[in-house]
């Protein structure tokens, strides 16, 4: 189904307006906290998030259950706090600059990422964009995405989980 350009800009103010009203006030390491927690409740073989994307994702990717659990245990095992302080600190020299302003040399030095992010998704592989909407929401930005055909479900499901 294709969206209207009507619908494409109410899509882009309300991610817009949740961004606003979510990200700005949360330290770096409080959104690495809530990432790395959502990830952690897809990992245990109970956990209803697993259950929902193995139930749900095996007819639009075609991808065997077996195949969506390992994608959930992979994809989501590696978002642990420290990878992702890692990744933060290994991409901008210190996660704090995302926070305030950090001496860098003999200067001081503050990172911000751009108001909104679009994501267009393929769905040949599994779990399409989670890190690309984790790395977007490590830098505040709104995360508009374009969920593919094939793959209506990892990106969603992920989202939903992270409120």
């Amino acid at each position: 189904m294709s969206a209207t350009v009507e619908q494409l800009h109410e899509a882009r103010q309300r991610t817009l307006e949740a961004r606003e009203r979510i990200l700005p006030q949360r330290t770096t390491d409080e959104i690495i906290h809530a990432i790395a927690t959502a990830a952690s409740r897809w990992l245990p073989a109970e956990s209803p998030w697993r259950a929902r994307a193995v139930a749900a994702a095996p007819t639009p990717t075609g991808f065997s259950p077996q195949m969506v659990h390992e994608a959930v245990t992979l994809t989501f095992g590696a978002l642990t706090h420290e990878a992702l302080g890692e990744l933060v600190d290994r991409e901008l020299a210190n996660r704090r600059v995302l926070d305030e302003f950090c001496l860098h040399g003999r200067v001081k030095t503050r990172a911000t990422g751009p108001r909104a992010i679009t994501h267009f998704l393929a769905g040949n592989v599994p779990c399409p964009g989670i890190v690309s909407i984790c790395c977007g929401v490590l830098i505040r930005a709104a995360n508009l995405v374009k969920l593919s055909s094939r793959d209506p479900v990892f990106p969603a499901l992920f989202v939903e989980s992270l409120r």
